[in-house]
């Protein structure tokens, strides 16, 4: 799936006039960024305002759940039960109880990928980096550089070890 489809509510489309909305994130805080749209004589809905608002992740996603719920609660008021939403809300619940996992996906999404569409080589090498410099440096570099992550860590690693500097994880 393309980046644009998951974070760029525009280009979802599908015949619908959604708004020029983005969701971007470097790990602690999501800015939601909205954009005005052209008018025009067959413009169906103009959207008016550009709007940026950083706000911390665990808000964001706080009241992404709550949406989320509220929607599959007004679905199962009306006996719709089984729906993609349902199935997907699901398999994110059972990922975010399993720690190896959300941290798998976390990654993923801090490099721009969709779940599973990740080098597994890229994902390994950084994986494994995590033990020698730290998950937050490893999360910093991967929300930074995305695919040249790891060019970049080795890079910043071998500078390291070349001088002076001493790192030490507690």
């Amino acid at each position: 799936m393309d980046w644009r489809l998951s974070h760029v509510v525009a280009a979802v489309g599908n015949g619908f006039a959604w708004p020029d909305f983005s969701f971007l994130s470097d790990g602690p805080h999501v800015l939601l960024e909205a954009r005005e749209t052209p008018g025009g004589e067959n413009v169906p809905v103009r959207y008016i305002r550009n709007i940026d608002v950083l706000i911390d992740a665990p808000t964001f996603e706080a009241g992404i759940d709550d949406f989320i719920e509220r929607v599959l609660a007004r679905l199962s008021s009306l006996n719709i039960e089984k729906t993609d939403l349902s199935l997907v809300w699901q398999q994110v619940m059972a990922e975010r109880h399993d720690d190896k996992l959300a941290a798998h996906r976390r990654l993923e999404a801090l490099l721009g990928f969709d779940p599973d569409e990740a080098p597994p080589e890229l994902m390994s090498s950084l994986e494994e980096s995590t033990d020698e410099v730290g998950r937050a440096a490893v999360d910093e570099i991967a929300a930074a550089e995305k695919r040249n992550a790891q060019l970049t860590l080795d890079d910043i690693l071998e500078r390291t070890r070349a001088s002076d500097i001493s790192i030490h994880i507690e």
